[in-house]
């Protein structure tokens, strides 16, 4: 024989404890998370602000730069290389003129000048260097620091001038 059960409950028995005990971990989750988040919200939109300074700031500094750039570019472009090539080509062979060596000339031509010779005029000529269009161009211009020396005078007899040739070829 079977026994009978009793259920004196007004209802079954379910043990709702886990599932409450869950529902009440999830919400808890659930409120930090959301805490978490709106913390997160609040120091975006405040930090924003000094985000959108710094770069307002680096915006006016670029464009400073910029103004810059353009007027720096405005002022190269006003430059006239050429003339100041020229120009300082010009001021080099007068600084060459002005360093060549008299005082070593004549003591080299007194050296080699016969007593029959008598001297009227003595032109160093010193020849430019290169300009920058014939290095450029591949043209050969004449060396930087070639003396040409033109010698006008007088000789009493032929052989002291021909001696006076000879000594300075030598």
């Amino acid at each position: 024989m079977r026994g009978v059960d009793f259920n004196l409950a007004g209802r079954p028995f379910v043990n709702f404890r886990p599932v409450i005990r869950a529902a009440v971990l999830f919400w808890l989750v659930g409120g930090i998370l959301a805490g978490f988040n709106g913390w997160l919200y609040w120091r975006h939109f405040t930090g924003r602000s000094e985000q959108s300074a710094q770069l307002a700031n680096i915006d006016l500094r670029i464009e400073a730069e910029r103004k810059a750039v353009e007027r720096l570019r405005g002022e190269l472009s006003a430059i006239d290389l050429e003339w100041q090539n020229r120009q300082v080509a010009f001021l080099n062979s007068r600084i060459e003129q002005r360093a060549f060596s008299w005082s070593a000339l004549f003591d080299d031509l007194a050296e080699v000048m016969p007593s029959d010779l008598q001297l009227r005029r003595v032109t160093p000529r010193i020849h430019r260097a290169e300009t920058l269009q014939q290095r450029r161009s591949g043209r050969a211009g004449r060396r930087e620091g070639v003396v040409h020396i033109a010698i006008g005078g007088s000789a009493r007899r032929d052989e002291a001038l021909l001696e006076f040739i000879d000594s300075l070829f030598s």
